[in-house]
């Protein structure tokens, strides 16, 4: 049976200029993932990400660990959504929330202000003051599933780096979760984390989720991060 293992990218420099990097923190959690594939069976027979940075680097430092070969495949369709677009729509709504994305590095601040605007997204609040809609980001992630599955070779482990709001998309349109369901899912998934699909002639299943042996072995949870 044909698996997909998904796979959030390692942490990445949420209050910095640039948020799409990962941090030192997160280049180790990348490394200690592929050293954890490779005392494993969990071999890729091909690797894809996003075509974010945060994303090339975390599938380079896993592929790096575990001596795979192969071309990484980049597709677009798994980039997060635009996290700041999205609060900077919401603020421009909700101006008595006041919200400075470059200088508040709260992160609990971040995030309580991110689920607003989800709601607001999913809900379609925002149309018109977003380059994406929900539809559109949901369709996005539903043809990529669908792309990999149709793909996939009876015995495939195919590897996927993305972000986690299109993971917990993903694991919406497989297990038909409720908006609210998916949210919440959305802020429990740790970087550097994985779930697993088994992957099906007809649909995909979860088979596992946010999965972190490697970041639990010697350092307890000072390696758990969730941006």
């Amino acid at each position: 049976m044909a698996t997909l293992i998904l796979t959030r990218h390692a942490q990445a420099s949420l209050g910095k200029q640039d948020y799409d990097q990962l941090s030192d923190l997160g280049h180790k959690q990348a490394h200690l993932l592929g050293e954890y594939f490779d005392s494993t069976s969990i071999k890729p027979s091909r690797v894809i990400c996003g075509s974010l940075k945060r994303h090339i680097e975390t599938a380079d430092a896993i592929t790096r660990s575990l001596q795979y070969n192969q071309a990484i495949e980049t597709d677009p369709r798994w980039n997060e959504f635009d996290f700041k677009g999205l609060i900077k729509a919401y603020l421009s709504l909700n101006s008595d929330q006041a919200f400075n994305l470059s200088r508040d590095s709260n992160p609990a601040t971040f995030f309580k202000l991110l689920k607003k605007a989800m709601f607001a997204w999913a809900n379609n609040d925002l149309v018109g003051l977003v380059d994406e809609s929900w539809s559109d980001f949901e369709y996005r992630i539903e043809t990529g599933l669908e792309a990999i599955r149709q793909q996939a070779d009876r015995d495939d482990t195919v590897m996927l780096v993305s972000s986690g709001g299109a993971i917990s998309m993903a694991i919406r349109k497989v297990m038909g979760l409720s908006v609210e369901q998916m949210i919440d899912i959305n802020f429990q998934i740790k970087n550097a984390s994985y779930a697993s699909f088994d992957i099906k002639r007809d649909r995909m299943v979860l088979s596992g989720f946010n999965h972190t042996p490697h970041l639990e072995l010697d350092e307890g949870k000072t390696l758990i991060s969730y941006a």
